[in-house]
């Protein structure tokens, strides 16, 4: 049947880990897509294929052009060689056999568009490459998104309280794009590929930050008011999360904000008579920022012109239909849908429940604004009886409080 009857075929399945396995990341991403092409070439009604592949498969340029780049290894070649390959041997190969591709992922996806100039001749092909896939803007509900992947699993975190630093330039580009405006551009690019006379595969950038450029900054700042002001049915800690440059600084806060928290509260489930999971929580959470620190401290120049074409050449009727011009969209309505769809569609809460969420919230602030007030009044009279200070001049001690908790404001302000 599917040699006789396909007409189009959309190649969308891979593995998506960026730490994923070498072996794995090859098995499923090229390996997967050589035999996808093989079973083409059966197809006899066949006259379009959709490879999706990612606009980061050659990150390691920092101009990317709509066209397939050379690869540093023949993949049939990585293929036979992983058939007979020991596991540990290949792990161990695996940190000086990627450079310049910062993970297996992006490695395997600029392997997997090779293979399509060797396997793919006389098919028309168009290869996809979005940037950063972010939560649906439309369709099938605005803010859908059904994984932990990219920048949902940092919103669902930040949310939560729980991301409170991160590496990440706040003025690099967050080149992010809804899902269901990449889905609209994959369905045009068949209609493209039939129209086009030329038989070389076609490669389509699909990103944002040419068209309208979203900085990191905007997606902290954006995130942390959001959910603020419709915030999860329950918070680890109030949000405050803080992209930066400095490894020093993210390290000093990774250590006070992240692992002696997690640690304490495992220390009171533990007195609870509960199975500690915060520190292993947080290792995972750090694993996961680990895997994403390229990509939020850098920015890139990605050429779209063929997307623009298509753009272009489209009807008016078929534009309503398949709206995937990215230059109107608001980011302000993207997060606040965004942020909805984390809370609705990834944290299994519902939206008639926010009233009873922003009281318990606005309950945790409180709360958490006494504690530090009571926190500043210890750490003022230890420091005024140390200098012996506080039998002498209740002025000193009061402008020392004083100026601690000026302090302590600053220091919260700074991690907003």
């Amino acid at each position: 049947m599917l040699f006789e009857s396909v007409s189009v075929v959309f190649h969308t399945a891979a593995t998506v880990k960026f730490d994923e396995a070498l072996k794995t990341a090859i098995e499923v991403n090229v390996s997967g897509t050589k035999k996808l092409l093989a079973l083409c070439h059966e197809m006899r009604q066949l006259e379009a294929i959709v490879h999706v592949s990612t606009a980061y498969s050659n990150c390691h340029l920092k101009k990317i052009e709509e066209k397939i780049y050379p690869s540093p290894i023949q993949p049939n070649q990585l293929i036979d060689a992983l058939q007979w390959m020991d596991e540990g041997v290949l792990k161990a190969m695996t940190p000086g056999l990627i450079p310049p591709w910062p993970n297996t992922y992006t490695y395997a996806k600029a392997l997997a568009e090779t293979i399509i100039i060797s396997d793919g001749s006389n098919l028309k092909i168009g290869i996809v490459r979005p940037s950063i896939v972010g939560a649906a803007m439309r369709f099938p509900f605005p803010g859908y998104i059904d994984n932990y992947n990219g920048p949902s699993g940092l919103l669902a975190a930040i949310g939560k309280g729980a991301l409170r630093t991160m590496l990440g330039n706040r003025n690099a580009i967050a080149d992010i794009v809804p899902v269901d405006y990449a889905v609209d551009l994959m369905i045009a690019v068949p209609w493209h590929l039939v129209n086009s006379s030329s038989r070389e595969p076609q490669v389509y950038n699909f990103t944002s930050g040419s068209v309208n450029p979203l900085t990191w900054g905007y997606v902290q700042d954006s995130t942390l008011a959001n959910f603020r002001r419709n915030p999860v049915d329950c918070v680890y800690r109030i949000p405050a999360a803080n992209f930066t440059q400095n490894k020093i600084v993210h390290t000093f806060w990774t250590l006070f904000d992240h692992l002696l928290p997690a640690h304490l509260s495992d220390l009171v489930l533990m007195a609870q008579g509960k199975k500690p999971t915060v520190v292993r929580s947080y290792g995972k959470l750090h694993r996961a920022l680990k895997s994403l620190d390229y990509f939020t401290q850098g920015s890139w120049d990605f050429r779209s012109d063929n997307v623009a074409a298509i753009w272009q050449s489209l009807p008016l009727s078929d534009r309503k239909v398949f709206d995937f011009e990215l230059s109107n969209l608001s980011w302000k309505d993207y997060m606040e849908k965004f942020c909805l769809g984390v809370k609705v569609y990834l944290l299994h809460e519902r939206l008639d429940r926010l009233p009873q969420a922003r009281q318990n919230f606005a309950r945790r602030v409180s709360i958490t604004r006494t504690v530090l007030g009571i926190v500043a009044v210890i750490l003022v009279s230890v420091i005024c009886r140390k200098l012996k200070l506080l039998r002498h001049s209740w002025v000193v001690s009061l402008t020392a409080l004083f100026r601690m908790v000026v302090l302590l404001s600053r220091l919260l302000s700074s991690r907003k």
